[in-house]
């Protein structure tokens, strides 16, 4: 079955985008390690929607990984790789006065998270697209080159095209 990998699962995009994905009859695979109770305290946990996904959608699978890890995202990659149809990437960091006092915290996830996602999808997946809704937006399209491996470039991009237009035009 055709499989939805999507980043920041549990929060308002990922979540809604498990939803839509699920209905059109997609297996999700969510991966979300709740870093808005890091980022912002436990009120805005975003555990309770973990677990409404996990009730509601039938074949949500979810892992608590976060997308720093490249070793971990890589893992992921490698046990969906045939079966990944779409890849959505809403994880962040949200917050313009908490990327100010920890700048290389937001880097490494906005950064650090994304190329790791990108990487990921341009040497296991290199058919698909990564829609992207992380704050970086001063590389609109570009050809990726792997780092991970010894496999030569196929000609994947990145795009920052909204996760809605990508979800409406790949249903």
């Amino acid at each position: 079955m055709a499989v939805a990998l999507i980043t920041g699962s549990a929060g308002l995009i990922g979540a809604e985008a498990a939803r839509f994905f699920a209905d059109k009859g997609l297996e999700i695979v969510g991966i979300d390690n709740d870093m808005r109770r890091h980022f912002f305290g436990e009120e805005a946990s975003t555990a309770w929607s973990r677990r409404r996904l996990e009730t509601e959608l039938k074949g949500y699978r979810h892992y608590d990984i976060d997308i720093r890890d490249q070793s971990a995202v890589t893992e992921i990659f490698t046990k969906y790789q045939a079966a990944l149809a779409v890849v959505i990437h809403t994880a962040a960091q949200p917050s313009h006065d908490w990327a100010a006092k920890a700048p290389f915290v937001d880097f490494s996830v906005n950064a650090g998270g994304t190329l790791n996602l990108l990487e990921a999808t341009r040497c296991y997946c290199p058919e698909q697209r990564l829609s992207s809704r992380a704050r970086i937006r001063c590389m609109a399209t570009l050809p990726i080159t792997c780092l991970w491996s010894s496999n030569p470039p196929v000609g994947s991009y990145w795009t920052t095209t909204p996760m809605v237009a990508t979800a409406s035009a790949n249903p």
